[in-house]
């Protein structure tokens, strides 16, 4: 009978180790590619889209490393970043947040903080003219 219990607790054990993962649940590769999303960047000067072609730079969240970086072209431009906490930044000299409280500024940049990840809305500059 005690031969009997531990062989059956040998086959638990092993078995543990060798079972398949369920059926459509494949772990990624340790190096793969980090599916990346595209982040929608709009830039508003009193109202109206903000003319011209201005840099936007998206920074990690507490390390501020590149993520990524595009234009804003007319108001409008798109950043592929990987889904993460950020902060959006867009250089627009002469220029400065008309928002309160939800903006900050790196020296040349106006930042928002952002959550990215697939379906979540623009980030949307309000901006006003001043120092």
């Amino acid at each position: 009978m005690v031969a009997q219990a531990s062989s059956f607790v040998a086959v638990l054990v092993i078995g543990a180790f060798i079972v398949p993962s369920p059926p459509g649940h494949h772990p990624p590769p340790p190096n793969a590619p980090v599916p990346e999303v595209g982040l929608t960047v709009q830039a508003h000067l009193n109202g109206k889209l903000l003319p011209g072609k201005h840099r936007v730079t998206v920074l990690q969240d507490g390390t501020l490393t590149s993520a990524g970086a595009s234009h804003v072209t007319d108001g409008v431009g798109t950043v592929r970043v990987p889904s993460g906490s950020y902060q959006v930044c867009l250089s627009a000299p002469g220029l400065r947040s008309a928002s309160t409280g939800s903006a900050s500024t790196l020296p040349g940049w106006i930042c928002q903080a952002a959550g990215v990840r697939a379906g979540v809305g623009p980030v949307t500059f309000q901006l006003t003219e001043g120092p």
